[in-house]
């Protein structure tokens, strides 16, 4: 096992795991499977329902849940109800879940929830032990908040990259520890913290550290004449956000107001030299307090990411955050547009004007909920991979990283281009998939009349030849129109009145016999589709060709 360092100093430590069946046998079971010392894993004791896990969660804190989705809870809760309690209450617990069930929507579900782990029934010891390993590491990783192999990062980077956690003893300290444990000189004057964001939409890989350690350079170069102390770390390289803080005495606060602008602009330069970037920084200005600085934080953070609404390329006031109280949602209503019935029959027009109009009904959100839109597309998003895959079982479901709107979304700037990347994406994953997965359509057709053809006797539908050629019944029944001009449901009949007139004419079966032998169970029925198709009925037939 992977020790993480701090400093010089290993740390290990023994994580707790809850194992939630309504089985005690698969508890056990589970618990046999599982390498315990080797993950440096403890055991606390199996639970057998959702209820009975939250008083044990509540007041023994495991980190990792290990939890069946069907509980048989005779309220109804279930492992996934379990999962969303855990996110909602307990978001820094890592849950895994198992079932017996390959059903895309407990998957769907379960990721909604923040379940990263979802494993099949029988548990694999392998991967058992491999998804407790993955998590353990992660769990460690937030528990000290700091990256496994941190030799790059100075106590005082660290006591920024701490700002994101709410750690009890760490907002408990006071100037003079801050200057000990974090080797700061910090003077108790004015403080700003800030948050530096680059938004590069044109951005095919990611900056170089060099390009970062400019960054850093010329942030100093500005502020350190007017400070006691400042310090700037790369919080999240994927997403170039960059923390800082500057520790000024009061009578430079307009010095440093005015350096801030002109290093946002030569920042901006320095990147727009190759394309076109924006730079946008979030500020806050405060007296000493590190529980004032992790709200700061917090602050910081809800503008950058509203920064689409607010606006980029420009400095962002904390004050200028107004978003919906925490409890409320943007809310995302696409069945209103009927956008799943046209991804169901795969017109990709209907599509994108559908998701136009559930654009146009959350903007007016968004206004009071700034730092929420990108998150919401990113939702979005995923609805629309989940229907595809719903209505077409063999829609592959990519990694989120194969997405190039996923990829992306973190740096685009405004509502404009986020709209456009998102209905390129849509039209290129749609456009992909008729591609790609698709046979050609009078291939597609000729493998739907043979089918009919071989199974015409046989309680045959659209539903049942659409599943035979893995296509949404939907979109089959416009496939089928658009290339014979004819319905599925009529192609069957013409079949089976085909087949029928060979046999009213070359056999002494009866009517109502041959009628079942070529699929139909109800002798008028036959009549009233053979005196459609024919003209005559089929003992008049039969008399006409005897």
């Amino acid at each position: 096992m992977r020790n993480i360092q701090i400093y010089g100093r290993d740390i290990k430590i023994k994580l707790k795991v809850l194992i939630v069946d309504d089985e005690i046998y698969i508890c056990k079971l589970i618990r046999s499977l599982i390498e315990w010392e080797r993950l440096n894993l403890t055991c606390l004791t199996p639970c057998q329902s959702a209820d009975e896990a939250m008083v044990a969660i509540e007041y023994q804190m495991p980190n990792i849940v290990i939890t069946d989705i069907r509980l048989g809870d005779k309220d109804g809760k279930d492992g996934l109800e379990l999962a969303r309690l855990l996110s909602e209450q307990y978001s820094d617990i890592r849950c895994i879940l198992i079932s017996g069930y390959q059903r895309f929507e407990y998957a769907q579900n379960a990721i909604k929830y923040g379940v990263k782990d979802y494993l099949l029934k029988p548990v694999n010891k392998e991967e058992l032990n491999h998804c407790l390993e993955t998590a353990a590491r992660d769990v460690r990783s937030h528990l000290f908040q700091i990256e496994e192999v941190p030799s790059s990062k100075s106590a005082r980077e660290y006591f920024l990259l701490k700002l994101a956690y709410k750690n009890q003893d760490f907002i408990t300290c006071t100037l003079t520890e801050v200057n000990e444990k974090y080797a700061y000189h910090f003077s108790d004057s004015c403080f700003l913290l800030g948050i530096l964001k680059l938004d590069d939409v044109g951005r095919v890989c990611r900056r170089s550290e060099a390009a970062f350690e400019k960054i850093k350079k010329l942030f100093r170069r500005v502020f350190e004449e007017i400070c006691s102390d400042l310090e700037i770390v790369l919080e999240n390289a994927d997403l170039e956000k960059f923390i800082f803080l500057l520790n000024y005495s009061r009578a430079n606060r307009s010095k440093a107001a005015s350096r801030l602008v002109r290093f946002r602009e030569l920042v901006s330069l320095m990147a727009k030299r190759r394309r076109e970037i924006c730079v946008t920084i979030s500020k806050y200005e405060l007296p000493f307090s590190v529980d004032g600085f992790v709200q700061a934080y917090s602050a910081c953070t809800a503008l950058a990411a509203g920064r689409i609404m607010l606006g980029t390329d420009r400095i962002l006031e904390a004050n200028e955050s107004a978003g919906l109280p925490e409890d409320e949602k943007i809310g995302l209503e696409p069945e209103k547009y009927n956008l799943s019935h046209y991804i169901d029959i795969l017109d990709l027009d209907g599509i994108r004007e559908s998701c136009i109009s559930v654009f146009r009904e959350a903007y007016s959100r968004f206004e009071r909920s700034p730092h929420k839109v990108t998150d919401w597309f990113y939702e979005f998003f995923t609805f629309f991979i989940s229907c595809m895959k719903r209505h077409h079982a063999d829609f592959e479901i990519k990694a989120p990283e194969e997405y190039s709107y996923i990829q992306g979304i973190r740096h685009y700037p405004s509502l404009k281009i986020l709209e456009e990347k998102f209905l390129e994406e849509v039209s290129r994953v749609v456009r992909g998939y008729l591609d790609n997965k698709q046979k050609p359509a009078n291939q597609m057709i000729q493998e739907i009349n043979k089918y009919i053809y071989n199974n015409y006797p046989l309680k045959i539908s659209l539903d049942s030849i659409a599943r035979h050629v893995h296509l949404s019944s939907a979109y089959l029944g416009i496939l089928y129109k658009k290339e014979t001009k004819t319905n599925i449901t009529d192609a069957i009949a013409m079949v089976r009145i085909e087949k029928a007139k060979e046999k009213i004419s070359q056999s002494d079966d009866s009517i109502a016999e041959i009628a079942i032998s070529v699929g139909y169970k109800d002798i008028k029925s036959f009549r009233r589709q053979f005196l459609k198709n024919v003209g005559v009925t089929p003992s008049e037939y039969r008399e006409f060709h005897r």
